[in-house]
């Protein structure tokens, strides 16, 4: 394993199940605001976040979630999804019509995961996986920058790539789960019966193959605590995995 709990910037268990509560990030100050009231239920660690049609979670831009210039970064997550139609994942912006729109997203295509970075000038990377996810079963996703390439793999696979060097920009724009936010307007919505688990986001941290494999765990996952056994900024609370005091 290369990676540290140091080079984790956020992270998502999503073990609430309240409808209005915060879904909180165990690792930094990132937090979730449910809309419409999404839920949580069992899922691969514990329990995750449920989504109906209309539910998502948003967070405000932070800087743990922005990446100015050829910045490495990852993220990973679990999904469950019914429907194979046009959805959003984890999003850095609003419902791109111009590259002005959006910073970086994963989303599906089908049944292959698309992941996308632009600069904001002229650039814009676009990867489209060769493996493909299957419906109503829980699919670990991947994705990663390096300076040099986009890579994305599906349930620890053999990863995508894409040549691309130009980084990605800091617009200020909302981060979102689950939807394309454009003003009050949504878009690209999980489907009613999807949920999501394990969110973690690595700013200034590339994954390695090895990283991906660690994190996939043969399908089992590998939760906060497996990460950061010590709580990251605060301290584990009698076991309880993943939850933490932040420290003050």
């Amino acid at each position: 394993m290369a990676f540290s709990c140091a080079d984790l910037s956020c992270y998502y268990a999503l073990e609430e199940t309240s409808t209005s509560g915060t879904r909180v990030d165990e690792k930094g100050t990132s937090d979730l605001t449910p809309v419409n009231s999404a839920g949580g239920a069992a899922a691969i660690i514990g329990n995750g976040a449920t989504f109906s049609g209309t539910h998502y979670l948003l967070s405000a831009s932070t800087a743990a979630l922005t990446w100015n210039g050829n910045v490495h970064f990852s993220v990973a997550f679990w999904m469950y999804l019914p429907s194979s139609a046009t959805q959003a994942l984890l999003w850095k912006g609003d419902n791109p019509a111009t590259l002005a729109d959006y910073e970086w997203r994963v989303q599906t295509n089908g049944n292959k995961i698309r992941f996308a970075v632009t600069d904001n000038a002229t650039h814009q990377g676009v990867l489209d996986t060769t493996a493909t996810w299957s419906t109503s079963t829980w699919t670990f996703i991947a994705a990663w920058y390096d300076g040099t390439n986009l890579s994305c793999s599906i349930n620890g696979g053999t990863a995508a790539t894409l040549g691309y060097t130009f980084g990605s920009w800091n617009g200020g724009h909302h981060f979102t789960v689950g939807v394309t936010l454009t003003g009050a307007s949504t878009g690209n919505i999980l489907a009613n019966g999807s949920m999501m688990d394990e969110i973690s986001i690595w700013n200034g941290y590339a994954f390695t193959t090895g990283d991906v494999a660690t994190l996939y765990n043969s399908g089992a996952g590998y939760g906060y605590a497996s990460i950061c056994p010590a709580g990251g900024n605060g301290l584990l609370l009698g076991g309880q995995r993943n939850r933490l005091v932040r420290a003050a």
